[in-house]
This record gives C-alpha cells, sequence and structure tokens, in this order.
C-alpha cells in the first residue's frame, strides 16, 4: 500500500537530473559510478520517446516509431547507448554506444568495472572504465 503519511517517508529529493543530449532517447537504469555520488551512469532502454508526459502516443508518428524500434531490437541494430552524469552540474557524455537494449546496470565494490545487461542479445555487457 503506497497510500499514507507521506510526512514519514524515508526518501527526500535531493536533486533531478536531464540532460538535452538525451534528446528522443527514453532513459531506463542508473547506477552510481563513485562513492560519493558525484557520477552516474545512465542507460536508455528505447531510441524513440514511448511516453510524452505520462501517455502513450498514439498517432502515426507514434506507431511509426513503435514499429521502427521493434524491428531494430529483434534486428539487434545498436541505437542506445550509456551516459556518464556528473551531479554536481548535471553534465552528460556518451560512455558506450553501440548497444541494443541495455535494461540493467550494475559497478564493481571497486568501480572500476561496469557490467550492462543486453536484454534483447540475451548477454551481459562487461565495461572497463576508463579515465
Amino acid at each position: 500500500d503506497v497510500s499514507g503519511d507521506v510526512d514519514n517517508l524515508k526518501l527526500k529529493l535531493r536533486q533531478s537530473l536531464t540532460s538535452e543530449k538525451w534528446g528522443h532517447y527514453q532513459i531506463n537504469d542508473v547506477v552510481e559510478a563513485s562513492e560519493d555520488g558525484s557520477d552516474l551512469y545512465v542507460t536508455n532502454f528505447q531510441a524513440f520517446r514511448q511516453y510524452a508526459n505520462g501517455t502513450h502516443g498514439s498517432g502515426g508518428m507514434a506507431q511509426v516509431q513503435d514499429m521502427i524500434q521493434t524491428m531494430a531490437g529483434l534486428s539487434q541494430i545498436p541505437l542506445n547507448k550509456i551516459w556518464r552524469c556528473t551531479t554536481k552540474d548535471g553534465e552528460c557524455t556518451v560512455a558506450a554506444g553501440r548497444m541494443v537494449s541495455p535494461n540493467g546496470i550494475t559497478i564493481s565494490t571497486d568501480r572500476r568495472t561496469v557490467f550492462v545487461s543486453e536484454l534483447l542479445k540475451n548477454t551481459v555487457e562487461v565495461f572497463e572504465r576508463l579515465p
């Protein structure tokens, strides 16, 4: 039950991050990259925005995007990315591209290795963090 006394919640929103660079990409998963939370990795799962303002588009363009996204996924066309973002200034850059369907991300305890599940490829991609 999610109803109740909102004054007793255990999380307080500290910051919201967004980036113009994400453009039409639909972001999905996030993992902290540094122990102090100053940077993080964000994956996108859809190359086309599926939802705008909480509702699914129903027009012709939304149907075309759905069809392209489905065909790209089935054909394993790498349209998606992993982004590295800093919480200090909100700057986001591409950390890895050519992802088909990144859907799950974690980082090793020493922060040197990033693991990303590729849902439609049925693989786990292992990345070494470079300076």
